[in-house]
């Protein structure tokens, strides 16, 4: 299968990327994902969880409270505005949540992904996991650039129908080698840096493809 031909196409960076609906509550019945991840964070170095100003405070202090609980120490919290200074060597763990799309793909921009190696684990919750695709979908139909860490892809958090979103079936059928990733409720979906791919949620991702695929 050459690259061209393989659905999931990274742009850079070697560590796990793990695309999620939103930020869950690690306990209770998500206990699983929490275990998943503990299974493949690097616990020697630090766990970072990158906040928008727009993302929601007792969500994003709730989701670093279980993680400071379960790993036995201090998450740090910083802005999207200072992911590009980041040492990702020292970064076990890095969540992105909240948005809009925009501010992740400012942050995102010039290859900040790449420097993340087989170490590290990025987390991209809502907002921040609809950026790393190549297009993001505003509410009229219409699409703006997105960072394209997953070359030809739009990604639709709280979206279990990929189809029904104005604008996507359109911009698949024009775009070769494309395809949407519905994100419905509880979807996490988990990419390795040897090709894997994984289903880590309760629910499983919607996959709709493009022009050009056999």
């Amino acid at each position: 299968m050459s690259e061209r031909e393989r659905l999931f196409r990274r742009r850079g960076g070697a560590g796990w990327i793990v695309l999620a609906e939103s930020l869950p509550e690690i306990g209770g019945s998500l206990r699983s994902l929490g275990e998943r991840l503990l299974e493949r964070i690097d616990l020697s170095r630090r766990p970072i969880c990158v906040a928008s100003a727009a993302s929601d405070p007792g969500v994003v202090e709730g989701f670093t409270e279980d993680f400071e609980v379960w790993l036995s120490v201090e998450v740090a919290v910083l802005r999207p505005e200072e992911i590009a200074a980041l040492d990702w060597k020292e970064a076990g763990l890095v969540v992105l949540a909240g948005g809009p799309p925009t501010v992740w793909v400012a942050a995102l921009a010039d290859s900040v992904l790449a420097g993340a190696d087989e170490g590290t684990l990025v987390y991209a919750a809502g907002e921040a996991a609809e950026a790393l695709g190549s297009w993001i979908m505003n509410p009229g139909g219409d699409h703006v650039p997105g960072t394209g860490w997953l070359a030809g892809s739009v990604i639709l958090p709280g979206c279990a129908d990929p189809a029904a979103v104005r604008g996507v079936t359109e911009l698949l059928a024009a775009e070769d080698h494309s395809y949407a990733v519905g994100l419905g409720e509880g979807s996490v979906l988990a990419l390795g840096p040897r090709g894997e791919v994984e289903v880590w949620g309760e629910a499983r991702p919607t996959i709709t493809l493009g022009r050009g695929w056999r």
